[in-house]
């Protein structure tokens, strides 16, 4: 299909724009991110399943 389809790029016509964001700031722009609510069990339940928050400081 690149065979048939594809072409060089025009340096002169090309609008993409380079890089500048970190790593760190790339993970959140295509990270997915919801708002949970923690159960009196301080518990969040994500897809039928139940995770407890850790502070790994303090365990």
């Amino acid at each position: 299909m690149n065979e048939l389809f594809s072409y060089d790029i025009n340096p002169d016509k090309n609008d993409m724009m380079k890089n500048t964001y970190t790593s760190d700031e790339l993970n959140i722009i295509v990270s997915e991110q919801y708002t949970r609510k923690i159960d009196n069990a301080s518990a969040i339940k994500y897809k039928s399943e139940y995770y407890v928050p850790v502070d790994i400081e303090t365990g």
